[in-house]
């Protein structure tokens, strides 16, 4: 979809907050939620990632390592940690929307870079061709 990867809030709590990552090309292998500067390792807990952060305030942001190496990274969610509320989405330019369980569309973004890609050379494999008889 035009606006790029999108990450949403499932469900949250004081403590724990559960998480979707999509519109992405590769599986995501691991993910980071940053809140002020503090990295909190994400947890993959069947079909979501979520994250236990305790009492916490602060900017906002995430960095996901794709199955093929790639990062993507989220800046500036939700206007805050303390304001991030289910339903909420963060693109990779830190749009916040209440729409993401609704079906909306994000806002046109076209001229935004979404997306900071950093290939990690052992993970990356060049695509093969493959011929069927």
């Amino acid at each position: 979809a035009s606006q790029g990867p999108v990450v949403g809030v499932l469900q949250y709590d004081y403590y724990w907050t559960k998480f979707v990552f999509s519109n992405l090309r590769y599986p995501v292998k691991s993910a980071n939620l940053i809140i002020g500067g503090k990295d909190h390792p994400m947890k993959l807990v069947g079909g979501y990632w979520g994250a236990w952060t305790g009492p916490i305030n602060g900017d906002t942001s995430f960095k996901i390592t794709e199955e093929n190496g790639y990062t993507v990274r989220f800046n500036h969610c939700f206007g805050g940690w303390d304001k991030r509320q289910t339903g909420d989405a963060c693109y990779a330019d830190g749009h916040r929307s209440k729409s993401l369980l609704r079906g909306s569309v994000a806002p046109n973004s076209s001229n935004v870079n979404f997306v900071e890609l950093n290939a990690t050379p052992s993970n990356v494999s060049e695509p093969r061709a493959v011929f069927l008889p």
